[in-house]
């Protein structure tokens, strides 16, 4: 059902299937459309304190007020109550990963 242009395994070309993208195309537009995300995990990954949940929030705080405002950016995050949510999770998550 595939037409195939050549039976060897490399260089194959599928002239029945939809034109694909290279992976190097798909993996440079998923960077992009995900750069914040991206640069605000190596940021966490670079400076906070591993299973530090105080840490890893004022990273993340961190990154939206020096780095991207620098760069006339805005990140959103939860703060306040939300906050405490989110620390009792990776608390949890933490001991959980830990056998507690």
């Amino acid at each position: 059902a595939h037409g195939l242009a050549s039976s060897s395994q490399e260089g194959q070309t599928c002239h029945t299937c939809p034109r694909q993208k290279p992976p190097e195309v798909l993996v440079s537009a998923r960077q992009r459309l995900y750069a914040k995300e991206l640069r605000l995990l190596r940021h966490v990954l670079d400076s906070a304190t591993p299973g530090d949940p105080m840490s890893i929030c004022k990273a993340i705080e961190r990154f939206g007020t020096e780095i991207l405002q620098a760069d006339s950016l805005w990140l959103k995050v939860a703060g306040g109550q939300k906050q405490a949510v989110l620390l009792n999770a990776v608390q949890a998550a933490a001991a959980a990963g830990n056998g507690g």
